[in-house]
């Protein structure tokens, strides 16, 4: 059987001009067997900032359900509520040590984890 693919962009503005990024799925939206698990959006971006994207990522049908874990290296209270109320899965300060990225990154792997097995039995 031929996998038929199509990309869903999105699009914002960025100092005078639009960037774009193309996120691959499936022209069949009900197939999901391929679409990223998880999501990973730092909040600190050129042109566009985490919380603008993270809406862009939700306002798109074929994608608002894949998990985003928001990540920076500053989050405040009342910006994790924001995050959270925008639809973030859960925010992630970055950590300041080799050992913190190594724990980090496990916690990220196993968030993957769950996600593709609770994928696989829906």
């Amino acid at each position: 059987m031929k996998m038929t693919w199509k990309s869903c962009p999105l699009h914002w503005p960025c100092k005078g001009s639009e960037r774009s990024v193309l996120i691959p799925c499936k022209a069949n939206e009900e197939d999901v067997s391929d679409r990223p698990a998880l999501i990973i959006l730092d909040y600190n971006m050129p042109g566009v900032n985490g919380q603008q994207m993270l809406a862009l990522l939700k306002d798109n049908k074929a994608i608002q359900d894949i998990p985003v874990v928001m990540y920076s290296t500053s989050l405040s209270a009342v910006l994790i509520k924001n995050l959270s109320d925008a639809g973030a899965f859960e925010c992630f300060k970055k950590p300041d040590s080799y050992k913190g990225i190594q724990v980090q990154t496990g916690i990220f792997k196993d968030l993957v984890n769950s996600f593709t097995i609770n994928k696989n039995l829906a």
